[in-house]
């Protein structure tokens, strides 16, 4: 009985096949290992082994049936032959790697090398209450009272005295009228950063859906929600968990149960808009603001949200009129932008020490 285990290294996070093989010829054997990278990985289901007999290996795959868990240990035990080459394979054992979170209430991303995202949008102990959650606001009468943090101060807008640390936590108001400086100087002080658009992005996916999103409840190509429905995204005012303050009808994190990823990221549809690390110089592609759309047969930009299929979610960016440098990126959509809010929408119509009470933020890590 021969067994070979193999532990990948920690810089090749990510999903991981092992492919190990024992040839018996005669009194000579010969143990041979083969690794693969790749979304091959996602195929077939767990403890479903397929042999190839030209290539003489047993193939164990990485995910369960479902292909949501992954499987970082185990051993086969069965006995495989080919009985054209006579070669027998049995007692493989392997020990697998898959990128895990230093904290609490985050995900791992197996894009971009692998990293980490807050399942929730940022919340702060102490303004845990819709209307109240707010630690600045840009303009009077948008927050129905002063936020006081639990510790830390919120500083001003440049980050500057910013001492909060960001949190991710379920069933809480998420933080808004909050600068993505501001936003940055949180995420630091929680040992994370402020997550790129390319890994808000990484992220934003429809429980799994990514491109041809499916058609919500009031024709968005998103799971949308209406006013019977409690489950789905917040994009179209139906939540009433501000009673004094109907300009501000946030969702608590989490609470819509679908508007998730694959990867369990709540909320990256709607609720709030959420900055991300990105300063860009903005260029109106017709020189007028407004929002504009990819077309899906140019590849260009349109007007209408009519040159998009579906297959963007017909989410649109919105410019400000001519080129302007400086700008921030908010992602994702508001609670009332109806069919417009979506993975693949963007704001590029604010600055980076600018608040609003309808922008929050998520923060990010390096994976273990």
């Amino acid at each position: 009985m021969y067994n070979v285990t193999h532990t990948p290294n920690k810089a090749n996070r990510g999903g991981l096949l092992i492919l190990a093989a024992f040839l018996f010829i005669g009194n000579f054997v010969l143990a041979a290992t083969w690794i693969n990278y790749g979304s091959d990985l996602l195929a077939g289901t767990f403890g479903n082994t397929l042999y190839n007999s030209s290539g003489k290996y047993i193939q164990l795959n990485w995910t369960d049936a479902t292909n949501t868990t992954y499987v970082y240990n185990g051993t086969y035990v069965s006995a495989v032959r080919d009985f054209v080459s006579s070669a027998k394979f049995m007692n493989i054992s392997w020990n697998g790697y898959s990128g895990t979170c230093s904290y609490g209430n985050m995900s791992y991303i197996d894009k971009l090398g692998g990293y980490c995202i807050d399942k929730y949008e940022a919340s702060v102990p102490g303004c845990d209450v819709v209307g109240g959650n707010c630690a600045m606001t840009g303009w009077a009468g948008y927050c129905a009272g002063s936020c006081v943090p639990n510790s830390g101060a919120f500083g001003d807008t440049a980050g500057t005295g910013t001492t909060v640390n960001a949190t991710s936590r379920s069933g809480v108001p998420p933080l808004v009228s909050i600068s993505r400086d501001q936003a940055v100087k949180m995420c630091s002080n929680a040992g994370k950063y402020l997550c790129s658009s390319k890994e808000w992005l990484g992220a934003a996916n429809v429980k799994g859906q990514i491109y041809d999103l499916p058609t919500g409840a009031s024709g968005a190509y998103i799971p949308n929600n209406d006013a019977s429905t409690t489950t789905n995204c917040n994009t179209n005012y139906f939540c009433t968990e501000n009673p004094t303050n109907a300009s501000n009808n946030v969702c608590l994190t989490g609470s819509r149960t679908d508007c998730r990823s694959s990867e369990s990221v709540y909320d990256m549809v709607g609720n709030v808009w959420e900055w991300t690390n990105e300063t860009v110089t903005s260029i109106s592609p017709d020189g007028a603001a407004g929002w504009k759309y990819i077309n899906t047969t140019s590849g260009g930009w349109s007007t209408s949200s009519a040159a998009d299929n579906g297959k963007y979610g017909k989410d649109g960016t919105y410019f400000p009129a001519g080129t302007i440098a400086g700008q921030a990126v908010v992602r994702g959509g508001r609670w009332l932008l109806g069919a417009g809010a979506g993975p693949f929408c963007a704001n590029l119509g604010r600055v980076p020490s600018s608040v609003y009470d309808d922008i929050g933020f998520r923060c990010c890590s390096a994976p273990n």
